[in-house]
């Protein structure tokens, strides 16, 4: 297989790559495919996702070499992954964000499955441990 070839294939999977956004909020949901490069979560008509829910920028999801990441742009609110307060991370299959009253599931045919993380009350307690250690590193 030479140069040429792998680069064509690399491209009929891209094409093919389902990756998706399923959202909830208010009573209302939806699906993203997340077929571009990046993708602007919110209540803005800039936005490529519009939900009833939250700021007029919410999230920015992104595709990268290893993925898709996700960002929080809101000053104000947490955004949760899988239970835990992060500002950012590399999405998996089956990764469940919430933020504000936003709810979103990450799917993709081609990441595995996240595997099992700790409930929401598990990354609270290790965080208000931190809190009373200061932050690690410190």
């Amino acid at each position: 297989m030479n140069a040429e070839d792998v680069e064509r294939l690399q491209h009929a999977v891209a094409l093919k790559r389902r990756a998706q956004l399923q959202w909830e909020a208010r009573g209302k949901s939806g699906t993203f495919y997340l077929d571009g490069p990046a993708a602007l979560v919110g209540q803005s008509i800039l936005c490529d996702v519009r939900v009833p829910a939250g700021p007029k920028h919410h999230l920015l999801v992104t595709r990268n070499k290893f993925g898709f990441e996700i960002r929080n742009l809101s000053r104000w609110r947490r955004m949760r992954v899988n239970g835990w307060v992060l500002a950012q991370s590399l999405l998996r299959s089956g990764d469940t964000v919430e933020i504000g009253g936003l709810r979103l599931k990450f799917l993709d045919d081609l990441t595995p499955q996240a595997p099992h993380r700790p409930t929401a009350a598990e990354p609270a307690e290790s965080l208000k441990g931190q809190a009373a250690r200061g932050r690690p590193g410190e």
